[in-house]
C-alpha cells in the first residue's frame, strides 16, 4: 500500500527502503502514500534510499484517501487531507536507515 505497483523505477532495491518507510509510517499509525522523490540518494546493491514526498495518513483514514491517491484526483483531497503531507527523510544510523517524517513547509 502506498506504492504504485505500475512504476518501472521501482526496484527490489527500492521495496526494500519503502518497508523501512512504512514501518517508521506504522510506529505512527499511519501509512505512507507516496508522492514522488526529493534526492538525497543512496544507491548500492541492496538498498535504494531517496527523501520522498508523500501522505502520512492515519490509518483510520486511509480507505477515504487510497481510492483519490490511486486515481490521482487531487481535486477531491480535502484540506485536512493536504496537510498530511510530508517528507520522508532518511538518514544512515548504526543499525542501519531510519526515516523520520517533516510536515511540509
Amino acid at each position: 500500500m502506498g506504492l504504485r505497483g505500475n512504476d518501472p523505477t521501482i526496484d527490489d532495491r527500492f521495496l526494500k527502503f519503502f518497508s523501512i518507510v512504512q514501518s517508521a509510517a506504522k510506529e505512527q499509525e499511519a501509512v505512507f502514500f507516496l508522492f514522488c522523490g526529493e534526492g538525497h540518494d543512496l544507491v548500492t546493491d541492496e538498498i535504494d534510499c531517496q527523501d520522498l514526498s508523500g501522505w502520512l495518513i492515519p490509518e483510520g483514514e486511509v480507505a477515504d484517501f487510497e481510492p483519490i491517491w490511486r486515481d490521482r484526483n487531487w481535486e477531491s483531497m480535502t484540506s485536512e487531507q493536504s496537510d498530511h503531507m510530508v517528507t520522508a527523510v532518511w538518514s544512515s544510523t548504526p543499525d542501519g536507515i531510519s526515516v523520520r517524517f517533516d510536515p511540509m513547509p
